[in-house]
């Protein structure tokens, strides 16, 4: 019987703790893709480059 209370109490937590990011999630996500982002550019003192040569 002492078990038992312990594995309910352990479940109830378990799915409040579940239930409770289901709305953070989804704001998290469209949060993400809201954002601007960078554009990185290279910028070389040559056109060209021969194999094996380095950058």
């Amino acid at each position: 019987m002492k078990y038992q209370k312990l594995l309910l109490l352990l479940a109830v937590f378990q799915f409040a703790m579940l239930f409770s990011q289901i709305g953070n999630v989804e704001k998290n996500y469209t949060d993400y893709f809201d954002n601007e982002r960078e554009v990185p550019y290279l910028h070389l003192n040559k056109t060209r480059f021969l194999k094996g040569e380095s950058v």
